[in-house]
């Protein structure tokens, strides 16, 4: 027994969590594509419910292009989303539509170089890229905060991901973040203790609200 205590009373000061301490809701009350070449900003807000800081790994530039919906350290930390028609969801295909490249990160840069430094002997040189997106993707959500983002979309391509949608037809749109403890166990859970050591860090799943989303173009393609 005293063995017991005594690891207890060593253990770092966060856990995990999948409750609902944390919330993501869709501040849009309806989202509405009129021209195929618009953009549109999906604004989104995640609450904190919970008496303590979380640590939670995102990254609020932009959506997963992933079509499989898998929780993979190249996607991880961004951002899901589902179209629903009625009660069916929308499966996504693959697109040959031209984009933008992705951002690539400077992994030339002063502070990239520090952080290898540090890390080098924990992670090999492809662990180190994925760990440092990571560290630099988190943010802290303090005790009853809220967090206000937007992130733009272009419906019904997103970068090479494409979902079919019928002119003049209603959906419903949500967004989801799906955090793996496989993954932070794997490449964040020592650098989060320089983030915030006080902090939990959020695992988990969280679905946001349903909005109308309303695809009514005047210039189909």
């Amino acid at each position: 027994m005293k063995n017991l205590i005594a690891l207890i009373l060593i253990l770092p000061s966060y856990f995990y969590c999948q409750n609902a301490d944390i919330e993501i809701t869709i501040i849009n009350d309806t989202i509405k594509k009129v021209s195929y070449y618009d953009n549109n900003n999906i604004a989104y807000q995640i609450k904190s419910n919970s008496d303590v800081s979380y640590i939670i790994v995102i990254d609020p530039t932009e959506f997963s292009d992933d079509i499989e919906y898998r929780v993979e350290p190249d996607v991880f930390g961004m951002l899901q989303y589902y179209i629903f028609d009625r009660d069916l969801m929308l499966n996504p295909v693959g697109s040959s539509r031209n984009y933008e490249p992705e951002k690539i990160s400077d992994y030339q840069s002063k502070a990239y170089q520090v952080f290898k430094k540090k890390y080098s002997k924990l992670f090999n040189d492809d662990e180190l890229k994925i760990a440092y997106r990571l560290s630099k993707n988190s943010i802290e959500l303090k005790a009853h905060d809220e967090r206000l983002f937007v992130t733009k979309i272009d419906f019904p391509f997103y970068k090479s991901k494409y979902v079919e949608l019928k002119n003049k037809k209603k959906y419903e749109f949500q967004i989801s973040l799906d955090s793996s403890k496989t993954i932070i166990d794997q490449y964040f859970l020592i650098i989060s203790k320089e983030v915030c050591k006080d902090c939990k860090i959020f695992t988990g799943k969280i679905l946001s609200n349903k909005v109308p989303l309303l695809y009514d173009v005047y210039n189909t393609y």
